[in-house]
């Protein structure tokens, strides 16, 4: 997804609609199957990436999204939010 795709998305949306991104374990107090933080301005931040290949398990390369490295000296320019 670019950020322009995100952009058409996000107009789509009610403006007063909190967003919010996923709590993780390092939560202990608030984590939970569907707990969620408000996202912050300081969650968002762009950075250089570069694509990279898995053969994990957990990754499914069949589902459509890349896989990607932060990397300072990488060749795709990226936005981090959470």
């Amino acid at each position: 997804m670019t950020t322009g795709e995100l952009i058409a998305m996000l107009q789509q949306l009610d403006p007063a609609a909190v967003v919010v991104v996923p709590a993780y374990s390092d939560l202990s107090d608030f984590s939970g199957p569907s707990s969620a933080l408000g996202l912050q301005p300081g969650f968002v931040r762009t950075v250089n990436l570069r694509e990279v290949q898995s053969k994990q398990s957990w990754f499914d390369p069949l589902a459509g999204a890349p896989l990607f490295e932060i990397d300072d000296d990488g060749d795709v320019q990226g936005v981090e939010i959470g």
